[in-house]
């Protein structure tokens, strides 16, 4: 990738940069964030997995646990997370006599924290970090017409920016369809029903089941299209770009530039696969390349209970490039054959899978792996767990686009 390229994808995003921290020139490179930010309601919150540290493990999750919040020990919980989860967001349990609630920014596992306090309306809630940690995110349901979004300055007590403005106030959260979906939130009894994608030059949401977009301060509607058509399917990179279908086009979204896409290359049925159709009763999810210049999806098996494939469409040139996945170690009926979900990296032409074995009830966990696929040669390797095996989820995690930071 041309140093041009990743400098325009990486520009500043308003409020919400997207710009990465400067590296120098002789230093290695930071190993690259591979997270899973999932919501649950059965614990009230959202669960942070890591898997680019061979373990695995929960890195935060939203039960409650004492750390150290500027040196006193303080019940709270995780409630947000940055880019590729290199950063969470904690809430202190309770609020302080005046009426201001305790929120700290720490790595994730931190238990020494320094945190701030911040006054919010009384019927806003706190919920995310921007991508680049620098903010705090909230919602406020208005009467029963509007939700505001809004954002606050990480570290220090300050004014609210009011980042959107949804026309409708949501009872239920919407499934995962960007880089967060709302949660039951325990410490304040409300549900967060936000379905929020972050772009280049404005924020990403649904309205009446089809996307939408909004200007950084404006209100949300429908993504409309320069032949007139109202999209209704959308994907959307970590790095902003964004590819949308309408009944009639497709189009690619970049720092506000709005360009059409032959719509040959989508095949006959229209995108359905290749933006994340379900098949076989799995759900699966497709990834932007960095640059939205591919995508990657998965494709059934040609008889069950064979692998799924993973296949690269390169919208420069139509063409589609399909990726054997090898079986996991472990057997049957724990093997990984589901291509869950997928992330594309920062870094080079890599995909990274999630995959996992059927869903069999409520009361049993899917068994997960994490591997990266290497575009240029297809070779697979496992990254999570380090002995090439599965281990159970219980919430179903996935990665999506936000889910991966260099």
């Amino acid at each position: 990738m041309a140093v041009s390229a990743f400098t325009r994808v990486c520009a500043p995003v308003l409020a919400l940069s997207l710009l990465l921290p400067a590296t120098p020139a002789a230093a290695a490179p930071a190993p690259e964030s591979i997270a899973s930010f999932q919501g649950s309601d059965e614990i009230g919150g959202h669960e942070l997995h890591r898997y680019d540290n061979g373990a695995g493990t929960v890195a935060d999750s939203a039960y409650p646990k004492p750390r150290q919040f500027n040196g006193v020990s303080t019940e709270s919980r995780l409630i947000g997370a940055s880019l590729g989860g290199r950063q969470s967001l904690f809430q202190a349990m309770t609020a302080n006599p005046d009426g201001t609630l305790s929120l700290a920014v720490g790595a994730p596992g931190g238990t020494e924290l320094r945190s701030w306090n911040q006054r919010f309306a009384t019927a806003e809630t706190p919920f995310d970090l921007t991508p680049d940690a620098r903010g705090v995110v909230t919602t406020e349901p208005v009467g029963e017409t509007e939700t505001v979004l809004r954002r606050y300055p990480v570290g220090r007590a300050g004014a609210g920016v009011v980042l959107a403005r949804l026309p409708e106030v949501r009872r239920y959260p919407d499934g995962v369809g960007f880089q967060y979906s709302g949660n039951y939130n325990r410490l304040t009894g409300r549900h967060v029903n936000i379905n929020l994608g972050y772009g280049q030059d404005r924020l990403y949401t649904s309205l009446g089941g089809r996307p939408a977009w909004a200007r950084y301060g404006g209100a949300f509607g429908p993504i409309v299209t320069p032949d007139g058509a109202t999209a209704d399917r959308i994907l959307l990179s970590a790095s902003g770009i964004a590819v949308v279908r309408t009944p009639k086009s497709f189009w690619r979204i970049s720092a506000g530039r709005v360009e059409p896409l032959a719509a040959g290359m989508f095949g006959a049925d229209r995108g359905e696969r290749v933006l994340g159709e379900n098949f076989n009763g799995n759900d699966h999810r497709s990834a932007l390349s960095i640059t939205g210049d591919k995508i990657a999806y998965a494709v059934p098996p040609p008889t069950l209970p064979d692998f799924e494939s993973l296949v690269v469409l390169d919208l420069r040139t139509g063409t589609h490039s399909r990726y054997a996945l090898p079986p996991n170690a472990m057997t049957f009926p724990f093997i990984p054959w589901i291509l869950g979900s997928t992330a594309w990296s920062w870094r080079d032409d890599s995909v990274y899978l999630m995959r996992h074995n059927q869903w069999l009830s409520p009361h049993q966990p899917r068994m997960l792996t994490v591997q990266a696929l290497k575009i240029a040669d297809g070779s697979v390797r496992t990254l999570w767990p380090a002995d090439g095996r599965s281990v159970p989820g219980w919430q179903g995690p996935r990665i999506l686009g936000a889910d991966v930071h260099p």
